[in-house]
């Protein structure tokens, strides 16, 4: 089982890459092409594939699938029918998942767009509340950011992500005296709901200027009954 590094360093060397339907990493050609459009094509009505050969290729759930089926960013993927997921199916065999307010805070999550009963897109987070995905065939492989639309979390089965996957506690730490009157009133508004849960929170603080470890330590503190 590769280790979830290689997901990462894959997916990052596919930025700026286009976006074809049904290829997982594939160098796109005329006879790729033609294959494709045949088999899908609906998704082939563009007129710029042919200013696009010789660039590698993916669609969202095969921008996943090209990492687990290359040796490298660059070899030729080697097709496993049984690893062959939708992006629904990356979601329903994840080991771990839930909403996105619940995502801890790990490189090579796998995030989805879509509904409770259907995800129909798929990215990789890569930290720092970014995440890479084929985004469509207008877009090829981008970075977004985790607050652009994804819904829902996973852990990919068919990676080694190394240490079981936690949230780190905040530090508990810092001195009372030392917290400001900004963090308590921002530790409050957690409490009240208004920075939501879990990844959602962590980037919410850090768009306003907060250090998320700092407010959550008050935000025990203050649930504890150790901070009025």
């Amino acid at each position: 089982m590769k280790n979830i590094q290689f997901l990462l360093d894959y997916t990052k060397a596919q930025l700026g890459k286009p976006y074809w339907f049904g290829c997982f990493g594939q160098v796109a050609s005329e006879v790729l092409y033609k294959s494709k459009k045949a088999q899908y094509p609906k998704y082939y009505t563009a007129k710029d594939f042919a200013l696009q050969y010789g660039k590698r290729v993916h669609d969202c759930a095969g921008l996943i699938k090209g990492a687990l089926w290359s040796e490298s960013p660059t070899s030729a993927p080697k097709y496993n029918k049984d690893q062959d997921y939708s992006a629904n199916m990356f979601y329903i065999k994840a080991v771990k998942k839930g909403p996105i307010g619940t995502m801890p805070d790990k490189k090579g999550i796998l995030v989805f767009k879509g509904t409770e009963k259907q995800k129909n897109h798929i990215g990789v987070y890569i930290g720092n509340g970014k995440v890479i995905e084929a985004k469509g065939h207008a877009y090829g492989v981008v970075e977004s950011s985790i607050n652009s639309g994804w819904k829902f979390w996973g852990q990919c089965n068919l990676f080694d992500y190394g240490p079981a996957i936690v949230e780190k506690p905040a530090t508990t730490s810092v001195p009372e005296s030392e917290y400001t009157a900004a963090e308590i009133k921002a530790a409050r508004d957690c409490i009240a709901g208004r920075y939501g849960n879990g990844m959602a929170r962590r980037n919410n603080l850090a768009k306003a200027g907060f250090n998320y470890n700092r407010v959550q330590a008050c935000v025990n503190k203050i649930l504890r009954g150790e901070l009025k």
